[in-house]
């Protein structure tokens, strides 16, 4: 199948995506953001399509994966915060020990770049392999990186 042919099916095929999309996020900028990440998606991975296939079914697999790849990254993002940070500089007279967002947002801002860039993609849920490609270093160097980056922040961020 040429790219024109795939690009007309996809084009005259996907208008079911968008309500789908609404469906999943609960919410329409987060749907049209993963209707446009579906699209992309699809585009670039033309080429694994088969011709005679089903596209909608196709598609649908495709935001269907993208979204729980997203609620994974966004889970583990959450359970880093809580169980990752949360529990430096532990008090036992404290009350409240949840780390409030603006701070640690302001810590990972402090970081030197270098350990910074890895940090940010482990914590929106990139593995270690994926971060080592993405910036083209070893793997063991980026555990490195991410282990400097979770020690200096368990050493800036308070907990409330």
């Amino acid at each position: 199948m040429s790219t024109t042919e795939f690009n007309n099916l996809l084009l005259s095929s996907s208008d079911f995506l968008y309500p789908y999309a609404i469906k999943l996020t609960k919410s329409p900028d987060e749907g049209k953001d993963l209707y446009q990440e579906t699209i992309v998606k699809a585009l670039t991975n033309r080429e694994k399509f088969r011709s005679g296939t089903n596209i909608k079914a196709w598609l649908y697999i495709i935001m269907r994966n993208t979204f729980i790849n997203h609620y994974r990254r966004q889970h583990k993002m959450q359970l880093h915060i809580q169980y990752g940070l949360e529990h430096v500089h532990h008090h036992p007279e404290e009350k409240d020990e949840r780390l409030h967002e603006k701070d640690l947002q302001h810590a990972v801002a402090k970081l030197p770049m270098m350990v910074r860039k890895p940090f940010l993609l482990y914590y929106e849920g990139y593995k270690y392999l994926e971060i080592a490609g993405i910036l083209g270093e070893p793997l063991g160097t980026i555990k490195s990186k991410i282990y400097v980056a979770r020690r200096t922040l368990r050493t800036m961020v308070q907990r409330y």
